[in-house]
């Protein structure tokens, strides 16, 4: 569905350009369904990169004749359902099981899409989850957000004040007090772009200091943050708190 009903083929044919041209990529999408994501990754990039897919349905495609597809399936990514729901004991400091995997396999990701649920608190608990794993160079893109205002609150919050990289972010438990500190390595300076698709749903795109796509943000531009080029979300967005 990246292309149809949505548009979103338009700007990774912009953004993923410095990818396209390495010899290997790294790319991992969380939501996998069909497997169709997978199959148009696999055959975009170089024949020599590896397709990561995570989904918590352990009845996906796993591909497990193609060795450069690796499935998660069964595997939240976040954390486990029972840990979300007893929010106020959840010890966000403790390894997940994706993380685990990840770790074990020794995984590092030149990009990261987030297609899963597209409720605002997995978005945020996914991203506090993954980007750990994605290179400085690397890129993360978020798609089908309809909820936008609950999820670019919390990312202005901390592009804009630098509160990234804490050590627990699982006590942050309601979009009021989750500020996804960290993000952000320590060095600071990540930007954030949000564009509309054919329907009526935002993408967003993140981008690390180091990174690579910085060179290739898709247009055109909604609003951004952090300092990246276009109107600041700010002044575009009719959401609370952005000030």
């Amino acid at each position: 569905d990246k292309q149809s009903p949505h548009n979103y083929t338009l700007y990774y044919d912009q953004l993923l350009q410095p990818y396209l041209k390495q010899a290997s990529a790294s790319i991992l999408e969380i939501g996998v369904k069909m497997g169709g994501s997978l199959m148009l990754w696999r055959e975009l990039f170089p024949s020599t990169s590896h397709i990561y897919g995570v989904d918590i349905d352990v009845g996906v495609p796993r591909f497990e004749a193609d060795s450069h597809i690796t499935v998660y399936a069964g595997f939240s990514s976040f954390g486990e359902h029972k840990e979300f729901k007893l929010s106020s004991g959840w010890d966000g400091s403790r390894p997940k099981p994706i993380q685990k995997a990840l770790a074990r396999d020794r995984v590092t990701l030149d990009l990261i899409v987030d297609d899963g649920s597209h409720l605002a608190i997995d978005i945020l608990y996914t991203l506090s989850t993954m980007w750990p794993y994605l290179k400085h160079s690397g890129v993360y893109v978020i798609e089908d957000i309809t909820n936008y205002c609950e999820v670019i609150m919390q990312l202005w919050k901390t592009v804009n004040y630098r509160l990234w990289r804490s050590t627990d972010l699982g006590q942050a438990y309601s979009l009021s007090n989750l500020t996804l500190d960290k993000l952000q390595p320590a060095f600071g300076g990540v930007w954030a772009t949000m564009h509309n698709d054919a329907t009526g749903m935002k993408m967003v795109v993140i981008y690390p200091p180091g990174s690579a796509a910085r060179a290739n943000i898709p247009t055109p531009v909604y609003c951004a943050m952090g300092g990246a080029p276009g109107p600041p979300c700010e002044e575009v967005l009719h959401c609370p708190a952005l000030k």
